[in-house]
């Protein structure tokens, strides 16, 4: 079974990102620029050769952790006949030798002998099963004890668990909102930014008479004011950040977005066993009815050679040696559910309770109960419970408060499961056993119940992917059962312990396998989402107020005013390090849906003052007789005037770092238009371009406020 899941190579990932529409674009206009004017109007490449870079590493590491997705590790097997097969050799109808600690890779059934099995691996049921002639064998499970012979009955991309990790080998969607109202940006700017850059460059050259190399610049900075090329990076660039910060709460973040998926959570489903619980398992209670319960149980612990979580919970109660002789001992029997010992002739039998009596019901709600028996009598009634995670309880409660609802999904029954959810502190409990269904509408199921047991790993993928029609989920998981349901989720957690093939899918691992960190991970998903919608909005207004201002000049007889170092600089100090530093504050916001409509609510009152101002520049140019620097100085000043205006917004509440922030970039801003006016093309401030820029300012004041109060009200 070769992995040929994902064979994307290197060289394909990079070609993929470098080749993109916005970066081949780029890429001409900044040869364009080289060949017609100054090399200094490309610094805007700085920014995309960063965002393609980012893009790059991204896969690459994406493309690392799924070719780590491989449960089947034995590569050679040795057959009935004493031969040795390959992995790529085995055919349907081989008989493979099975001992002890074999993983079992094909599936099939045990044609000869008799073998206990680890399955928590796949399934996660917490004991081991033995396993007899005729019975299935499930790939990914090891065999504990006992030996015997697997006839193959599938391979290749029949077995069972190759079609688990195929599917959990898919490149998953990205769920993030973020990214999601980004595409659209980009999808409706780049219908619109192809014909408007003909438009303005024709106009310019044959209606304006330009000089080409003129007609060129002032097209390129009309197209480069339309790219939010620097909101790309920054998100990009916070998301690491992030990720970096939070690995000092021993988290790994494996997805940029994880933390915002998660800060959005509505659902959050739980596997059981490794999950909700450590795994191991107490024996908390022994019932004795028989004065001869504790001699017998030390008995058993002393002499069964039984390791599995039941058993070990039995040795740790009663560890000390027995001087009992034993007569017989026969193992575990999931047929019969029960082991057996004899001692001095009297046989005794450890499992399942051989009848539902009034003191068997009593605690079957609360623990799993196991009955140590003599013939039909019960001598004892042992009363074990799943040993929960720390503080789970705590995590749950958090959860609730949050209006999040909590779903457990488990292969063990769901009675087993009810009860360690409702110790765990989970509310409105309703179960089910999805193998009593009958017929399955997930639908239905996911509104009516939200304890699942008895589920198979293409189950829990489905009820996943129901809950996802109605809120973003995130699913915790440790186990090869898991994947399909970690993959299938918004978003997915597992722990240090868990499965390769789990943390290979999972966005988050804690490290430290301690759910206290989650609250962390939240808040840290809330400071992200919150600021990049902060700092979106700034980038987005200059997206909208280039397109309206191409529009603009393409309607009146004036050469479009900015080249592209001028729109650098305005998009520097108004939006790019501003939005930067921004993005990185703390903040605990809550986070709310429909993020695009958030930030073109804080965008638009941006864009359409700067429209207005234009206009009145342009009318100020006709009576004034400005000359062309003159007409394009005081367009650089006032729309950074505006963005300032929005900045100052977009800061509010003052902290002293915003203050710090506003005040820093105005000095600087006006230092770069006093003293490097030549290298940004500006004509030297006069009394005309002073008196027009103030006057222009004081009245965009207006129409800004103006326009704020209209959008908040109607949109």
């Amino acid at each position: 079974m070769t992995d040929k899941i994902y064979s994307k190579s290197v060289f394909k990932i990079i070609l993929d990102h470098t080749l993109t529409l916005f970066n081949i674009l780029n890429i001409i206009l900044a040869v364009l620029i080289i060949i017609f004017d100054s090399p200094k109007n490309c610094l805007f490449m700085g920014v995309v050769i960063c965002n393609t870079l980012i893009g790059i590493l991204q896969e690459l590491y994406a493309r690392n952790i799924l070719k780590k997705l491989n449960v089947l590790n034995k590569t050679k097997f040795t057959l009935k006949d004493n031969s040795i097969k390959s992995i790529e050799e085995i055919c349907i109808s081989d008989h493979i030798k099975l001992n002890i600690g074999d993983q079992i890779v094909f599936d099939g059934i045990v044609s000869e002998g008799e073998v206990s099995v680890d399955e928590s691996f796949i399934t996660g049921e917490p004991d081991y099963i033995v396993k007899h002639q005729g019975d299935k064998l499930i790939p990914g499970s090891f065999v504990v004890s006992g030996s015997g012979i697997l006839l193959v009955t599938a391979i290749g991309e029949e077995n069972y668990i190759y079609k688990i990790m195929n599917e959990g080998k898919k490149v998953k969607k990205i769920d993030s909102e973020i990214v999601k109202s980004l595409k659209k940006i980009i999808k409706i700017i780049t219908i619109i930014i192809i014909p408007l850059s003909i438009l303005i460059f024709l106009k310019q050259y044959y209606i304006l008479d330009s000089k080409v190399n003129v007609a060129i610049v002032n097209t390129v900075a009309s197209i480069l004011s339309m790219i939010p090329e620097g909101l790309i990076l920054l998100t990009s660039t916070v998301a690491v950040l992030s990720i970096i910060k939070l690995n000092k709460y021993q988290v790994l973040i494996q997805n940029l977005y994880a933390t915002e998926l998660l800060a959005r959570t509505e659902v959050i489903c739980f596997d059981k066993t490794g999950t909700l619980t450590t795994g191991n398992i107490i024996l908390e209670g022994v019932i004795e009815f028989d004065s001869k319960t504790s001699e017998i149980l030390t008995a058993i612990a002393t002499n069964s050679k039984d390791n599995n979580k039941t058993m070990l919970a039995i040795k740790e109660k009663y560890s000390e040696e027995s001087t009992k002789k034993i007569d017989k001992i026969i193992p575990f029997d999931s047929k019969k559910k029960y082991m057996q010992i004899t001692i001095d002739k009297v046989t005794y039998q450890l499992g399942a309770p051989i009848k539902e009596t009034k003191e068997v019901r009593k605690y079957q709600k609360d623990y799993r109960v196991l009955t140590l028996s003599k013939d039909a009598e019960i001598l004892a009634i042992l009363l074990f419970k799943d040993e929960l995670r720390n503080n789970i309880d705590v995590i749950i409660d958090e959860y609730n408060k949050s209006n999040i609802k909590v779903v457990v999904i488990s292969g063990d029954d769901a009675s087993t499961v009810s009860g360690i959810a409702e110790k765990a502190g989970i509310i409105g409990i309703k179960t089910v056993n999805m193998n009593s269904l009958k017929s399955i509408d997930y639908d239905k199921l996911v509104k009516e119940y939200n304890i699942f047991g008895r589920v198979t790993p293409e189950q829990k993928q489905k009820l996943v992917a129901a809950l996802k029609l109605y809120s973003t989920v995130t699913y915790v998981g440790d186990g090869v059962n898991d994947v399909l349901a970690l993959k299938e989720a918004n978003t997915s957690i597992t722990f240090e312990n868990a499965s390769e093939a789990a943390k290979s899918v999972s966005e988050i691992v804690l490290l430290n396998n301690d759910f206290e960190v989650l609250p962390k991970i939240i808040k840290e998903g809330r400071r992200i989402t919150s600021n990049i919608e902060r700092s979106a909005s700034l980038f987005l207004s200059k997206t909208i107020y280039a397109i309206l201002l191409t529009i603009i000049f393409l309607i009146v007889s004036v050469k479009y005013p900015f080249i592209p170092i001028q729109i650098t600089l305005i998009g520097s100090m108004t939006i790019g390090i501003p939005g930067f530093i921004l993005s990185l504050e703390a903040s605990n916001d809550d986070i709310n849906k429909d993020f695009l409509v958030r930030v073109l609510k804080k965008s638009l009152p941006t864009a359409l003052t700067v429209a207005i101002a234009t206009i009145l520049i342009l009318a100020l140019k006709n009576v004034t007789k400005l000359s062309i620097q003159e007409f394009t100085t005081i367009s650089v000043l006032v729309v950074s005037f505006i963005g300032f205006i929005n900045l100052y917004r977009v800061c509010k509440p003052f902290t002293k770092l915003r203050k710090c922030l506003f005040i820093s970039l105005g000095i600087i801003f006006l230092l770069q238009v006093i003293f490097l006016k030549d290298f940004y093309n500006l004509a030297t401030i006069n009394l005309k371009i002073a008196l027009g820029t103030i006057l222009e300012g004081i009245l965009m004041l207006f129409v800004y406020s103006f326009f704020d109060k209209l959008i908040k009200r109607y949109l």
